[in-house]
């Protein structure tokens, strides 16, 4: 007998008793309430994204009999049901009320939503249809060129909140290789390009800033580059004609990153000044004037403000050489402030992160230099505007993109395209969730319930006027069966009392609908806050 396994036998036998026997317990007792149970989630259309009258639903796989759901809306308002599961699986209808944005929990009957891993978002759209018959164009931007891009996937949702138009890029270092004037449009770029033609979006195209084969692999700096450049522009519009609604010259030359792009290790003299890159602007538009609409500079800037800022210094400069005669639109990229990577960059109270400066300091001062230098024809696009959500957090990106928007019209510009229209690289402005092998792939933020809602309510009509008075911002637009306004309160809330002579029907941000009786004195009181409200109805503040 080996030494010491008498004594260690009896414990052995003991530990076998004890398990045995709180196995046993453990079949006479009931689970414990909120414990976590196996449940896994699968979507049933993509991004986990619906419209009216359709009922949301998810697919749960368990080893339960059934399972408890819980959805929680934007306003954190619960809604809650139980499903049955057979055999393993089931389909789970999620019958919630109202369109919006929809944060799912799945768990046991008896489980605790809130602990339960298995969870994802939903959203439930106004009914997919839109008018464009309007002067103002909503865009969004994409970036079809890149991998994790599918346009196949991310179109339709495109498509399914009232975007018109899609700005991308047809990059010039991809199309003509191996010698100049040999070019060959790779499989992807045409792809994209008929997948939006399929779904009629008017498309943004941008040229792409150097190629190998010209002016040592950067921004074209020679006039030899830059009539390579304008020959690749004309073959790009060759190649898709009236696809194209216009074409951005080049993005941002005035800021750092893109002012100088090389595709190689040396450095170009371009270097982000006007002397080089307004030689460019005019050169591609003199190939291509009458053929297409063109927007230069498509400029960067910064929330503190164009007057007297660098950005528009350098705006001045580029006119002053004759810009203002070789483009058709002036393109602003107003980002709020520009390049804010954390919340105390907002500060003080947010302020330089709100849309509300976006007429006073960014736009207004350009529209008075083009109105004083003869330039009254020339619009103004903003072809990059956004917010990042891990910065500003997601509920006040929901707020902001139709604040922003409603401000842009006020400011006389004609066209937005959102930046961007799903998360990309480690940037969050994205309106959906990054492509993922998860329930959450291409999920919504209330972003994108907020971009849905706004063209359902906006599109078609026309904006009259508008502004902010003792702290609510209130703008009307035309053209409906009733007068709408959109109001908000960037500084909180306040309540606000409205002469009406019947009805007024109150949408707020994620498409709940309420509708509010005249009292005897023949006014309603609304209480709006920093998330708009569109209020249709014939009323008066």
């Amino acid at each position: 007998m080996i030494k010491g396994l008498r004594r260690s036998l009896p414990r052995f036998r003991v530990l076998l008793l004890v398990t045995a026997l709180a196995a046993s317990l453990a079949a006479l007792l009931p689970p414990v309430a909120g414990a976590e149970a196996d449940i896994r989630l699968t979507q049933v259309n993509r991004g986990n994204i619906f419209n009216q009258p359709a009922t949301p639903s998810v697919r749960v796989a368990t080893a339960e009999d059934w399972v408890k759901w819980c959805a929680y809306d934007h306003w954190n308002e619960e809604t809650t049901g139980e499903a049955e599961v057979t055999d393993g699986s089931a389909r789970v209808e999620l019958p919630v009320k109202v369109t919006g944005y929809y944060e799912l929990f799945v768990t046991t009957p008896d489980g605790n939503c809130k602990k339960s891993t298995a969870r994802t978002r939903f959203a439930l759209l106004p009914p997919e249809k839109r008018s464009a018959a309007d002067d103002f164009v909503y865009s969004m931007q994409t970036h079809f060129t890149q991998r994790g891009w599918s346009p196949e996937d991310i179109v339709p949702l495109i498509k399914n909140i009232g975007v018109e138009s899609v700005r991308d890029s047809q990059p010039w270092n991809r199309v003509e290789r191996g010698k100049r004037g040999n070019y060959q449009f790779p499989a992807d770029l045409t792809n994209y390009m008929r997948v939006l033609d399929d779904a009629r979006l008017d498309t943004q195209i941008g040229l792409g800033p150097a190629n190998e084969l010209y002016d040592n692999k950067c921004t074209p700096y020679t006039q030899e580059g830059r009539d390579g450049l304008a020959r690749y522009a004309r073959e790009v519009l060759n190649k898709y004609g009236d696809q194209i609604g216009s074409i951005g010259i080049y993005n941002e030359p005035n800021g750092n990153h893109f002012g100088d792009v090389c595709l190689g290790d040396n450095g170009g003299p371009a270097d982000s000044l006007v002397k080089y890159h307004y030689p460019i602007a005019k050169t591609v538009y003199e190939e291509l004037e009458g053929d297409i609409r063109m927007s230069a500079p498509e400029l960067a800037g910064a929330a503190q403000g164009w007057d007297g800022d660098t950005k528009f210094g350098w705006l001045k400069d580029y006119f002053a050489k004759g810009g203002l005669s070789k483009l058709d639109v002036v393109s602003l990229h107003p980002y709020r402030p520009n390049g804010a990577q954390k919340p105390s960059q907002c500060e003080p109270k947010d302020a330089l992160c709100r849309p509300e400066g976006l007429v006073g300091q960014q736009i207004t001062p350009v529209r008075n230099y083009l109105d004083n230098h003869g330039a009254r024809d020339k619009q103004i696009w903003i072809t990059e505007m956004g917010w990042k959500s891990d910065v500003i957090g997601e509920a006040k990106q929901a707020a902001y993109l139709p604040r922003a928007h409603v401000l842009a019209m006020n400011g006389g510009v004609t066209k937005f395209n959102w930046y961007n229209m799903r998360d990309h690289k480690d940037k969050n402005f994205g309106l959906i969730r990054r492509q993922s092998d998860t329930v959450d792939s291409y999920t919504p933020k209330p972003s994108y319930v907020a971009y849905a809602v706004m063209t359902s309510q906006l599109s078609g009509l026309s904006y009259e006027r508008g502004g902010g008075v003792d702290g609510v911002q209130n703008h009307l637009f035309s053209g409906g069966t009733k007068p709408t306004r959109v109001m908000w309160s960037p500084g909180g809330n306040r309540t606000v009392h409205l002469e009406a002579s019947g009805p007024v029907e109150v949408v707020d941000m994620m498409g709940g609908k309420k509708t509010l009786q005249p009292g005897d004195d023949g006014t309603v009181s609304l209480t709006v806050s920093g998330n708009p409200k569109y209020v249709h109805g014939d009323v008066e503040p």
